[in-house]
């Protein structure tokens, strides 16, 4: 079985060193789902605090 554990979090072989290149590459990987999840967060907190100072103040 695995004994390191953040090799079994990523389900990398067994053995296989998990060095930050790797994690660099798979970040570049998914950089635009994170840039579009982050615009959608920022899109849901805009939207969330326009409401809110609508209801309060408008």
């Amino acid at each position: 079985m695995y004994k390191d554990f953040h090799n079994k979090i990523q389900n990398l072989p067994q053995g296989t060193p998990a060095h930050p290149w790797v994690n660099l590459f798979w970040l570049l990987v998914f950089s635009p789902f994170f840039v579009l999840l982050a615009a959608f967060v920022v899109a849901a907190l805009w939207a969330i605090g326009q409401f809110a100072f609508e209801a309060l103040f408008g």
